[in-house]
Formats: C-alpha cells, sequence, structure tokens
C-alpha cells in the first residue's frame, strides 16, 4: 500500500535528504582527525559544543516528525548539559579574549607632555624644557622605561609636579 505524495512534499522531501546529506559530509570534513590534532583545546571545546547541540537539534526533529514531544524524552536532560558546558566554554573564551586584548599600561611621554602643554600653557620656555629633558632622560634609561613600577619614579613625578606648580605660582607654595 502506496501512498502517493503531493509533489510539494515530495520535493521538501528530497530537499531535507540533500540538506542532510551536505551536513553530514560538511561534519566528516569538520571533524577530521588533521584538524582535530592542530586545533587549541578551546577549539576543540567549541567544536564539540556546536556538534553536540547540531546533534541534539536534528534528534529534537526527528522526535517531532515521530510525534514525540522532546521535552518529555531523556533528550532535554542532555539539552541542558549541553547548554552548561557551552556556557562554560563561552566563559573561557570571553576570558582569553579580555586577557589577550589588555595592553600593557604606559605612559606615552611625547603625549604627556604636549598634554600638560595645552593644560598649563603657561609654563615658561626652561619649565617646557625641563619636561623635554625629562622625557628624553626617561626615555633613555630602560629601568625607566619600564612605567611607575618603583618607588622614587613616583617621588621623581610628585617632585616634579611640586617644582612646576611653584615656578608657576611664582615660588609662593
Amino acid at each position: 500500500m502506496d501512498i502517493a505524495l503531493p509533489s510539494d512534499v515530495a520535493k521538501q522531501i528530497r530537499t531535507c535528504k540533500q540538506v542532510l546529506a551536505d551536513l553530514e559530509a560538511d561534519l566528516a570534513r569538520t571533524a577530521s582527525q588533521e584538524q582535530l590534532q592542530q586545533a587549541s583545546p578551546l577549539e576543540k571545546a567549541e567544536l564539540h559544543v556546536t556538534v553536540a547541540q547540531a546533534i541534539q537539534t536534528l534528534f529534537s526533529l526527528y522526535l517531532r516528525l515521530h510525534g514525540v514531544p522532546p521535552e518529555e524524552h531523556p533528550i532535554a536532560k542532555e539539552e541542558d548539559r549541553i547548554l552548561r558546558f557551552k556556557r562554560k566554554v563561552s566563559k573561557v573564551h570571553s576570558e582569553n579574549l579580555l586577557k589577550n586584548s589588555r595592553r600593557a599600561t604606559e605612559v606615552n611621554i611625547q603625549a604627556a607632555n604636549r598634554f600638560i602643554s595645552a593644560a598649563i600653557p603657561e609654563l615658561s620656555s626652561q619649565q617646557k624644557q625641563a619636561l623635554r629633558q625629562a622625557g628624553a632622560k626617561r626615555k633613555a634609561d630602560p629601568d625607566m622605561a619600564r612605567g611607575p613600577q618603583k618607588k622614587h619614579d613616583k617621588d621623581e613625578a610628585l617632585a616634579f609636579l611640586e617644582e612646576t606648580m611653584q615656578g608657576l605660582s611664582g615660588g609662593q607654595a
């Protein structure tokens, strides 16, 4: 007893079969051993989560086609487990992005000099020259170029600012 399917349904079934065959070929290509060996652990985890989600979705569709609500099937527990794992992988991925995007904090002496000159236009030529010399000294000394990591760097900066402020106020500090 063959049931004749309407032509549009038969066409949709053929399309679905072709899409599933393409998906299977893509999954086989993606999960090749060579690519998995070259991938980082995070990339492997992302791939495994994606494949698990795809399989879970396809199985849920299969259950729906057979009239079984996926929420009542044990696959629902797997869906929750996949989502928890996906959150973990996303968290690690985000942490890696954040860690890799942090730049080392360093002072751009020339930009700082321009900023100070623009912010305090009353600097005398002597004070401007002292700023330039401090920048050149800091640039020439590799220990100072690392940034204000040492206490004496902070003390020197404070002393310089105090001198500058005294010079601006005419020595009345």
